[in-house]
């Protein structure tokens, strides 16, 4: 069959993985993890697409987050017209590079000569996949076994998840495919807080695997994971293909088998999935102010620990002070009042992407929303359940796109003072790492605007000044 070919695709990747000739504090669990070595490489995988008149890049990289500033906007203003999307998978087991997991609550681990060589790897991979670029069409698919839920578990009330798979591929005339996108939501932490192995987690064994199989590029990302979605509380233990017996948990099978048979319904599903020859690529971003509510974020702001500008009213805004945190007693603290970042909508053909900047909770995706004992704001209004304004035929959720804020709690869910929530003993885990109480509406109503514009162009995503 001979297509019209209407889009053009190019993949790239580069090696990530941080040198071990000095200290590497590892993210995502507890403080002072430092690596022991390297059980397998951490890349930056870039699919380019472009429909000749709008060109996006996507970037995924094996680490925990990205902040938006400054990382986000230094590699932006490296690539003009053109769109650039940056997501992590949040992997638990590469380096900290956002600043919380250093060897003390004061020190950040984030080494500034490994930030300096991962800019530089992600602007050489995106340079290359942009060089690469060579005619395709798409092949687009979504699955929604029941497997895919029993492989997430979910740590908090309510029990919301959003199992389903989704992939894109893009195809050369001859079939040979340019990369396969796989979108799923789950914590890449199947190895507990024990481990002290370098490793990209289940996402590595998928996109290994896809590779292999297919013999073009593979990135993963990730999708809703907040309420702690993680395969450490997954309903029942995986069976390994080769022994058929339960596989051993928090090891390095475990990873292996969830990502090969994440592997398995991705490659299955795509096979059958629907062809798509022509399709304008469109890209709309779209900034928002977030209040920063959290005072030990303030207190690790104001210290130096967390290095990315604070905002009042619009306008950058460095002032200190001493304030009284608890946990860290009397202490400077950052002033400003919000933190910029960013949300996102792609639309290729009938696949519509949401860009969103951290760990949103399901039930603010795909609806479930709970009023249960023990919430701060028991009446709060419900935020737009953002799969609802969604237009697409394959609707994919990215998270940790372009920015990583932390968790994207329902403020009706929203639990910071005893009583705990559903008359639980003991506190909810998840607002220790959020913004806010009001950071779940900014996120969805700017999504919900965004996806009810009229669907047009953006040359350039607005940057600060």
């Amino acid at each position: 069959m001979v297509f019209t070919m209407h889009l053009l695709a190019g993949f790239s990747k580069r090696d990530i993985t941080p040198s071990l000739d000095r200290k590497v504090y590892l993210a995502g669990f507890g403080r002072n993890r430092v690596a022991e070595g390297v059980h397998d490489r951490l890349w930056v995988r870039c699919m380019a697409l472009s429909d000749g008149k709008s060109t996006l890049v996507l970037a995924a990289l094996d680490l925990v987050g990205l902040f938006y500033e400054p990382y986000t906007v230094e590699l932006r203003r490296m690539f003009k017209n053109m769109h650039l999307v940056v997501a992590s998978t949040h992997n638990h087991n590469g380096p900290d590079t956002l600043g919380l997991w250093g060897p003390n609550v004061f020190t950040s681990g984030v080494d500034s000569n490994y930030m300096d060589f991962l800019i530089r790897q992600i602007a050489s991979c995106v340079s290359d996949a942009l060089e690469r670029l060579k005619p395709v069409h798409l092949r687009v698919a979504a699955d929604d076994r029941d497997e895919l839920a029993e492989m997430q578990g979910d740590c908090r009330p309510p029990v919301v998840k959003d199992p389903t798979l989704n992939v894109v591929q893009a195809l050369e005339d001859s079939g040979r495919p340019v990369f396969t996108l796989i979108q799923w939501s789950n914590h890449p932490e199947t190895l507990g807080g024990s481990n002290t192995l370098i490793t990209a987690d289940f996402p590595g064994v998928v996109c290994d695997r896809v590779e292999k199989e297919t013999g073009g590029g593979a990135l993963y990302v990730n999708g809703a994971i907040g309420g702690l979605l993680s395969p450490l509380s997954m309903e029942k233990p995986l069976t390994d293909p080769d022994t058929g017996k339960p596989v051993e948990r928090k090891s390095f099978r475990e990873m292996e088998v969830l990502g090969l048979k994440i592997a398995e319904i991705a490659l299955n599903a795509v096979e059958e999935g629907e062809t798509v020859e022509e399709a304008d690529v469109k890209v709309r971003f779209k900034q928002v102010f977030i209040p920063l509510r959290n005072r030990v974020f303030r207190a690790l702001a104001g210290l130096g620990v967390l290095k990315r500008p604070l905002y009042t009213c619009g306008r950058l805004d460095q002032r200190t002070g001493r304030m009284n945190i608890p946990g860290f007693g009397e202490v400077e603290a950052a002033l400003g009042e919000d933190i910029l970042s960013e949300v996102g909508v792609l639309d290729i053909g009938p696949v519509q992407a949401v860009l969103i900047p951290g760990e949103i909770y399901p039930e603010l995706v795909n609806g479930g929303l709970t009023r249960l004992p023990g919430a701060d704001y028991p009446d709060a209004l419900f935020e737009p359940v953002i799969r609802s304004h969604m237009t697409g035929r394959y609707k994919l959720v990215i998270g940790l796109a372009d920015d990583e804020i932390g968790y994207i709690i329902p403020m009706c869910e929203w639990d910071d003072e005893p009583p705990w929530l559903n008359n639980s003993e003991e506190p909810t885990y998840g607002e220790i790492n959020s913004l806010g109480y009001d950071t779940a509406s900014v996120i969805c109503e700017s999504l919900k605007e965004l996806l009810e514009e009229p669907s047009q162009q953006v040359e350039d995503p607005r940057l600060p000044s």
